[in-house]
């Protein structure tokens, strides 16, 4: 009988554990909702001070972890905004640009570095990408680096997971079609600017 009252007082316990877990988890998630919005909303005040015209806009978002990146470019103004959950907002010119990587878990998976913009390859950022997280169990930290031509702030990271995640699961695949956008994109801008110097 006391077993009997013994188990019980435990399952109860572990019950009203996993109850204030899922609340716990639910309140975050309502925040990190909330978060997002307000960034959201920051961003268009932005663009609207800066007289940033955007063409074209892309976005990855995570709400579980708060996670908001605005990644836009003006091709008239010949220049590209990059903002974040955290309200930090960049303005970058065109013409700074000479290269970029696609970093995961430390490792340059995909790019124009520096030293081979001369001579651009063709490809999305995520086409390397595929056959070296196969075999992964878990990706740690998955973001871009983009290198301007500017002594006092040569690279700018972009991290985009910053937690673990399996590479099979959707956050995963958002991450590296953002990253594949983003890639194409100045991609474009660094065969510009090369096409530039070259005349």
């Amino acid at each position: 009988m006391l077993s009997i009252v013994i188990w019980s007082l435990i399952l109860c316990g572990i019950f009203a554990l996993l109850i204030l877990a899922s609340k716990s988890q639910a309140e975050e998630e309502e925040k990190n909702k909330k978060m997002i919005k307000e960034c959201g909303e920051y961003l268009e005040q932005q663009i609207e001070e800066t007289g940033f015209n955007s063409n074209i806009k892309y976005s990855y978002e995570n709400q579980e972890y708060g996670i908001l990146i605005v990644f836009s470019f003006d091709e008239s103004a010949g220049t590209i905004l990059i903002m974040n959950s955290r309200k930090q907002c960049d303005l970058i010119k065109f013409s700074d640009v000479i290269g970029y990587e696609v970093m995961e878990d430390n490792q340059v998976v995909g790019g124009i570095s520096r030293a081979v913009v001369g001579g651009i390859i063709a490809g999305g950022a995520g086409a390397i990408i595929g056959s070296q997280t196969a075999h992964k169990k878990k990706v740690y930290s998955y973001g871009i680096a983009i290198y301007m031509n500017d002594i006092k702030n040569p690279r700018m990271m972009i991290p985009i997971i910053t937690h673990a995640i399996e590479p099979h699961v959707k956050e995963y695949k958002k991450a590296i079609e953002f990253a594949d956008h983003i890639g194409i994109t100045l991609k474009t801008i660094i065969a510009r600017n090369q096409a530039a110097i070259n005349q």
